[in-house]
């Protein structure tokens, strides 16, 4: 019984560790930006397929719930129109290649293969803007950077 008690007191505290672990994962910047590629993804998943099937699903409705879970109040409402087969951001492609902290903010730039290059070493970059916001990171612009290094907002 007193091994039993002992085991039982293991499990919790290593279940406990666990739990803490995992959702630090998404309060830090770089994971708050991997949650917002794969919530991403899957919102243009189902707003492509919301194309061809009367489901209900309202693509406008479901990225705004996308940004009321990922961005600030503060980020604009861009980009709800652009979807389709080739998603912006996907997530076993999409990795950070950096992150920096200035002045209270974060900014984490991605790399992701360009789909549109037969050249396997070409990538597509992005740099996400982030600050603190109700007490966790929150993302407040998304841009995409160009082969010249020019910016395009796309959140």
């Amino acid at each position: 019984m007193k091994y039993l008690k002992l085991i039982l007191i293991i499990l919790l505290l290593i279940t406990s560790a666990m739990m803490q672990s995992y959702s630090k994962t998404f309060t830090n910047p770089q994971g708050k930006v991997y949650a917002f590629i794969h919530d991403y993804y899957e919102w243009n998943l189902s707003a492509t397929q919301s194309l061809s099937e009367d489901n209900n699903f309202s693509p406008k409705n479901e990225y705004d719930k996308l940004l009321d879970k990922c961005c600030t109040k503060r980020s604009d409402r861009i980009g709800y129109d652009s979807y389709g087969q080739n998603s912006l951001h996907i997530p076993e492609s999409e990795k950070i290649v950096s992150y920096e902290n200035i002045n209270g903010s974060v900014v984490v730039k991605t790399s992701t293969p360009s789909r549109f290059s037969y050249d396997e070493d070409e990538k597509k970059y992005f740099e996400y803007h982030l600050c603190f916001y109700k007490g966790e990171y929150r993302i407040s612009e998304v841009y995409e950077i160009s082969d010249s290094g020019v910016k395009r907002k796309t959140l």
